[in-house]
């Protein structure tokens, strides 16, 4: 039977329990092998769990472990299992005598020689531990003062794997009582205030009135002329944060990475200032595992577009082009499309008199249902020379990690291929694998499958383009290479969720596949394949670059 404990997962700065199971399979190949959809944090724990198991004199256990990470279709992220995995391989092979595991939920990431390192996010995740009805918490001690915040839960913070063992066998006790909140005289120290600036009177009047009635405000100036100093001095006149405000406050300060060891709790309204160059990311937040707030609401726009009758992307590459984003183009009347030429085009009455986004809302709601993040041509991580290209949709539907290079070497042939053909996209992936270049494929059966399987196995990076949406899989018996897919980088489509795989979609799905790859190897196909597709509009694209590039040149 297996050993199981508890630890906690975060999606944006809410957190969900994780069941880690252990179980030893007798008779298998010596190794630690970790499944549930994790990240390569998690995936590498299981060196971790060696070395810290080693440095304390316990036994690599001979036989085979098999470590789940429970619920299987939600992603974990992040190294703070290691504790928790290793108490439970610990105890599934009799190394411990641990008294009610059950009762804990464990959070820690373990060091080689088996000390507790603290992580990021741990205030949400006790916060959620405690609204998940677990009554004590085994944290690093790192991260003592900002977990001591929570009332209504057991702290008991450690520095390493051995006082870990000590306080579940009963040997030695770590509790922490929770402290009380800074005062608001401690809390506003070293505050920049409005007395050291000399002049501006009107603008500090301005800032006032806009601070009292909670009203957004815009300053516009030379550089140098003080508008910085000033928006700096603005939370020295708000009003204190209340104690939930300062939670909410420090949760994100915590899943970002900026508390310092000294900062239990944020109790000053943060004040922020970004470069002028910087990426819409990283001001509104996003990014790969990011969560939608209420700006991210202006992907509706993009998906109204998008689901128009009779509106393809050639006709939406032109719109984007006479206007500055889809937002604009919806609020569009008929008048601001004839001053921009568009008057005598019949699909414009399509596009000024459809003005509903319960669609879009509808298509969205399953995005977040299903962990799917939209990819504009307006992203960053969108190769910026394909962004021009009038047959490329300007919306893609995404699971996975969107981080690096998303262009590589495509390679795609038959299904039924012979196995000179499976040996050769086995040599293509894994070298691709091996020199960081990612490998582009469409997850079919036959060459595609291997190719994405051995790049898989050789720590690289795949990316699969579909024929229907990312949520469904297709052909089913891929459900596992999809999951790792997801895991270790990217699937897209154009295809919004729920949406089926049809034949006619696929030469579309091959389009894509071409234009993202700056190398494509065709391996096995006949005259009549598919692929003919993906081998024509490579070809097409690549001559179309080149004459890009001779234009840039002249």
């Amino acid at each position: 039977m297996a050993t199981m404990v508890k630890s906690i997962a975060l999606e944006g700065i809410e957190g969900f329990e994780v069941e880690i199971e252990a179980v030893k399979l007798r008779g298998q190949q010596q190794m630690i092998s970790i499944i549930g959809l994790g990240d390569q944090a998690v995936k590498e724990s299981g060196e971790r769990i060696q070395a810290a198991m080693e440095s304390y004199g316990y036994d690599i256990p001979k036989d085979k472990v098999l470590i789940s990470l429970a619920p299987g279709d939600r992603r974990k992220r992040g190294s703070h299992y290691d504790l928790g995995m290793t108490v439970a391989v610990l105890a599934e092979t009799a190394q411990i005598a641990a008294r009610e595991l059950e009762k804990y939920v464990f959070i820690g990431e373990l060091s080689l020689n088996g000390k507790l390192r603290s992580c990021k996010g741990l205030l949400p995740m006790v916060t959620a531990a405690k609204q998940l009805g677990c009554k004590s918490v085994i944290i690093p001690a790192a991260n003592q003062k900002e977990a001591q915040r929570i009332r209504g839960i057991e702290i008991h913070s450690m520095g390493s794997l051995k006082q870990v063992v000590q306080f579940l066998e009963g040997r030695k006790l770590f509790t922490e009582k929770p402290e009380e909140l800074i005062t608001e005289a401690a809390g506003q120290l070293n505050i920049p205030d409005f007395s050291e600036v000399k002049g501006h009177e009107e603008l500090i009047e301005a800032v006032v009135l806009a601070a009292a009635g909670g009203h957004n405000l815009l300053m516009i100036g030379e550089p140098g002329c003080g508008k910085s100093m000033i928006a700096e001095r603005i939370p020295g006149i708000l009003p204190s944060m209340s104690e939930q405000e300062s939670l909410e406050v420090t949760k994100i300060h915590s899943i970002a990475g900026l508390l310092s060891g000294q900062d239990s709790l944020v109790t000053r309204r943060p004040f922020r200032s970004p470069h002028h160059n910087v990426s819409l990311n990283a001001l509104i937040g996003g990014g790969t595992f990011a969560q939608p707030g209420e700006v991210s609401l202006a992907h509706l726009y993009w998906i109204w577009l998008c689901t128009l009758p009779g509106i393809g992307p050639v006709r939406q590459h032109r719109l984007l082009e006479v206007f500055r984003d889809p937002r604009e183009i919806y609020h569009a009347d008929r008048e601001d499309f004839f001053r921009r030429g568009l008057n005598n085009c019949a699909w414009i009455r399509t596009v000024a008199e459809t003005k509903n986004l319960d669609g879009s809302k509808n298509i969205f709601e399953k995005c977040l249902k299903n962990d799917i993040f939209l990819m504009s041509i307006y992203d960053d991580p969108y190769p910026q020379e394909l962004r021009t290209n009038p047959e490329l949709p300007i919306l893609l539907y995404c699971r996975g990690q969107c981080r690096g290079e998303l262009r590589g070497t495509g390679v795609v042939g038959a299904r039924r291929c012979t196995s000179e053909d499976k040996q050769n996209a086995i040599k293509i992936a894994s070298d691709c694998a091996k020199k960081g270049i990612p490998v582009i494929s469409g997850m079919a059966k036959g060459i595609d499958a291997y190719a994405h399987t051995a790049v898989l196995r050789n720590g690289g990076f795949p990316v699969a383009f579909l024929g229907n949406s990312p949520d469904i899989c297709y052909p089913v018996e891929h459900k596992g290479l999809m999951a790792e897919i997801i895991s270790n980088r990217l699937l897209l489509s154009e295809y919004p969720p729920e949406t089926t795989p049809r034949p006619y979609y696929f030469p579309r799905r091959n389009r894509l596949i071409a234009a993202w790859s700056e190398k494509l190897y065709v391996i096995g196909a006949g005259k009549n394949s598919g692929t003919r597709y993906t081998r024509d509009y490579y070809q097409r694209y690549q001559e179309k670059m080149k004459k890009q590039t001779r234009r840039r040149e002249k």
